[in-house]
């Protein structure tokens, strides 16, 4: 008979297909504990393998006979789960050999596992007396709070009816480490969260915990245990603190601490509003950076600071300088209302006759006054005619004549007048006319006007600006 080429190829594929399917996990079991006396409970390591996906394996008997803890495990793709599968019997199951069929089904795949476990239930043991049969479950949070205490959760079921007059907890860690020891009564349960302070600077990362039972009268057997691991977070937590520290005469000086009181580091920015004016007499250490935000100015500083770190800014003010200063202006104010010349004297020139060539003559006034509350005694003005002019003589009713009058080749015309004394806020003007001997063109200066005078006993000296010409 000759099968149709269709017809074959149809059968290789579905041949090939059927064997590159694989199965979508798969589990293994091994007993742990499977001969139990009444009321116990039989334990098994349960391995289960998914392939390729995600997969949510439910696990399930054919009988009502049985409690199965967990009835489902949920085990990621390409990722192997271990738990442990506790089967209980329920009450009415008698002394006996059982061969329990167990069903695994996967939610995703739909595949559909049966594996039988041997479970015995027996009293040949109570000859022996009854060995100590427990359940111990640990918790602990996975994230710890280094500033918060840590705690771990332990629940221990007593499976039988012996009597555990001591069983000893063991919790260890590289942080911390107890053994604690309680009584265990038949068919009775444990419960104890144990709490442990931690180091709030601890640096983050990951540490190993176990938590152990043992029972002193077997020679410490190790009944159950557990295996665990818990991280300490990072946090990072600055504190700032801003005291003066010194306050004296016209200085202060101010620090600002930072601590880093966390337990990884952190960078931290100080920022300190300053006036133009304060900066001038203002001294940081470490100098500070200037800067404007929103229109003020302020030294900022960045540090980096590591756990339990501290940074420290010194601000020092010295408003000596100012007050040096304010007192030195002070001070020269009173020197010189003290050491100033009482005698102010004031010179000016008006034309009184030019023409196109040139000013041809000008009238010259001496203002002299007393600006001190007290009287100038023996005042002798000298005043001097440069050489292109000579002065003209003649009296005027209420003008001062001069006392002396002297002609220099070198220096030109000599006036001097004399005046007994002055009182106080006295002013006395003086007048003289002078002709030119060439019409001058252009700017024309005249000679200072001395004063000598006496004054608190000693004589002294001052003069006026050079001769204005006015008008």
């Amino acid at each position: 008979m000759k099968w149709p080429n269709k017809l074959i190829s149809l059968i290789i594929v579905t041949l090939l297909f059927s064997i590159s399917v694989a199965a979508a996990f798969s589990v293994e079991i091994e007993a742990i504990n499977d001969t139990i006396l009444p009321y116990e409970s039989a334990t098994y390591k349960l391995t289960v393998d998914a392939e390729g996906q995600n997969e949510v394996v439910s696990i399930r008997s054919d009988t009502s006979n049985w409690i199965l803890t967990p009835q489902a495990v949920a085990v990621a793709a390409n990722e192997t789960r271990t738990v442990e599968l506790i089967i209980t019997p329920r009450s009415g199951v008698g002394l006996s050999n059982y061969l329990v069929p167990l069903y695994f089904e996967g939610a995703r795949s739909g595949d559909l596992f049966q594996e039988n476990v041997f479970l015995s239930i027996s009293v040949e043991l109570l000859s022996k007396g009854y060995p100590p049969n427990i359940r111990m479950t640990a918790n602990n949070s996975e994230e710890v709070d280094p500033r918060r205490p840590f705690s771990v959760s332990v629940f221990i079921k007593n499976n039988n009816l012996r009597n555990i007059d001591a069983l000893d907890i063991y919790i260890k860690s590289d942080l911390f480490e107890e053994t604690f020891t309680t009584q265990l009564e038949p068919l009775s349960t444990f419960r104890k969260t144990f709490t442990y302070e931690l180091d709030n600077y601890l640096e983050p990362g990951t540490h190993d915990l176990i938590v152990r039972v043992t029972i002193p009268e077997l020679d410490n057997k190790v009944l159950s245990e557990d295996h665990r691991t818990f991280t300490v977070k990072g946090y990072a937590s600055v504190d700032t603190n801003r005291a003066v520290v010194q306050k004296g005469l016209f200085t202060s000086t101010e620090e600002i601490t930072s601590v880093n009181e966390g337990n990884k580091p952190r960078t931290e920015s100080i920022s300190y509003a300053v006036n133009g004016f304060e900066d001038i007499f203002l001294k940081t250490t470490p100098e500070g950076i200037v800067s404007k935000a929103s229109g003020t100015r302020e030294l900022t500083w960045t540090f980096e600071l590591d756990s339990e770190e501290e940074s420290v800014i010194t601000i020092t003010r010295n408003y000596w300088p100012l007050v040096i200063l304010i007192l030195l202006i002070i001070l020269s104010v009173i020197a010189y209302y003290i050491f100033r010349s009482p005698i102010v004297t004031i010179k000016e020139a008006q034309i009184t006759a030019s023409d196109k060539e040139g000013t041809q003559e000008l009238k010259v006034r001496l203002f002299v006054k007393n600006r001190s509350r007290k009287e100038v005694s023996t005042l002798k003005i000298i005043d001097r005619v440069p050489h292109i002019a000579e002065l003209i003589t003649h009296a005027h009713l209420g003008t001062l004549q001069p006392t002396k009058v002297t002609k220099s080749e070198k220096r030109g015309t000599i006036i001097r007048w004399e005046i007994d004394a002055l009182e106080p806020f006295e002013e006395r003007i003086i007048s003289y006319k002078i002709r030119c001997k060439l019409k001058v063109v252009g700017h024309l200066s005249l000679p200072a006007t001395k004063i000598k005078f006496e004054n608190m006993g000693r004589e002294r000296i001052t003069a006026s600006g050079p001769g204005r010409i006015v008008g």
